[in-house]
């Protein structure tokens, strides 16, 4: 089974209404779409993302690796919120946003927003059921 399936006992995604340690879309070593939610260690204070995003036009907006912006043409910002952060344009709308959940034991995190392939086509969309993947 994929490391990314299985559940871990510190931190998880909410992903399709469950419970993942983790999830890869789309090829980080390509030149199109991806989003990796990186599994979170033990200890660590907020979950870890790297992305390439498009636009609904399908031009490119940004790259990051491990919550870095290191490509960023249109100047998004990324913002910490009181319970994780955002990734916010020069307008202010949120392009996704990260939200991470305490339980008594353990943490969960819910990623909302929609993401965009080269193509303008939705990939991913999240809400407070947890991330939906549209096309892979």
């Amino acid at each position: 089974m994929p490391e990314e399936n299985l559940v871990s006992a510190y931190h998880n995604y909410l992903v399709e209404g469950r419970l993942r340690m983790g999830l890869t879309v789309g090829d980080p070593g390509g030149e199109g779409f991806f989003f990796v939610a990186h599994p979170v260690r033990f200890g660590e204070p907020m979950p870890v993302v790297s992305a390439r995003l498009f636009g609904r036009d399908g031009g490119f907006i940004l790259e990051m690796q491990r919550n870095s912006l290191v490509q960023n043409p249109d100047g998004i910002a990324l913002l910490e919120t009181s319970g994780g952060w955002a990734l916010v344009d020069g307008l202010l709308q949120t392009l996704f946003s990260v939200e991470v959940r305490a339980f008594d034991n353990c943490y969960m995190t819910v990623i909302r927003g929609t993401l965009f392939d080269p193509s303008g086509r939705a990939v991913l969309q999240g809400d407070d059921e947890g991330l939906h993947i549209l096309e892979e």
